[in-house]
């Protein structure tokens, strides 16, 4: 993360003004009585996970978002 603050405060990437994501979450490895799989052992997945992916935007756009919109494949 210092590294990617260093490049931030630089400037060197310019004005961001739109960050997209996207991941390939392959099925869950068997965790200790499964604590970072269920709500009820945490906060679930995107809490336990992608709450970092969330910091990591914030540090490269330098800013907290001001609009969010999710996008899921169907099942």
């Amino acid at each position: 993360m210092d590294a990617l603050q260093a490049v931030a405060a630089e400037c060197a990437l310019g004005l961001v003004k739109t960050v997209a994501m996207s991941e390939y979450r392959p099925p869950f490895l068997d965790k200790v009585d499964q604590w970072n799989k269920f709500n009820r052992n945490s906060g679930g997945t995107l809490v336990e996970k992608c709450c970092h992916y969330f910091d990591l935007i914030n540090v490269v756009a330098q800013s907290r978002p001001r609009r969010v919109m999710p996008a899921a494949a169907g099942r």
